[in-house]
């Protein structure tokens, strides 16, 4: 397989530099939880796909990466638990 990390991202097209990008893979790695929000259409797949790339370090296809998306009628408080103060 390819290697692939962050500066593969980048030069894949991502507008956030660098650094943005490592702390965003430190930050996943320290929760293993990542919710992306934003418009349909905007490239939150293309996005996850390589993310999930760098995070294993190598470029990979289906059926190794797979994602869920949830439709935009379901919001965070749908499928988040224990997240409510007591």
């Amino acid at each position: 397989m390819t290697p692939y990390g962050i500066d593969n991202i980048v030069a894949d097209g991502c507008f956030l530099p660098r650094e943005a990008w490592k702390r965003v893979l430190r930050r996943f790695k320290e929760i293993q939880n990542l919710i992306l929000q934003a418009p349909a259409g905007t490239g939150q797949i293309w996005l996850v796909n390589r993310l999930a790339m760098a995070l294993i370090g190598q470029a990979a296809h289906e059926p190794q990466l797979r994602a869920v998306q949830f439709h935009s009628n379901f919001s965070d408080d749908d499928f988040v638990r224990g997240a409510c103060p007591g």
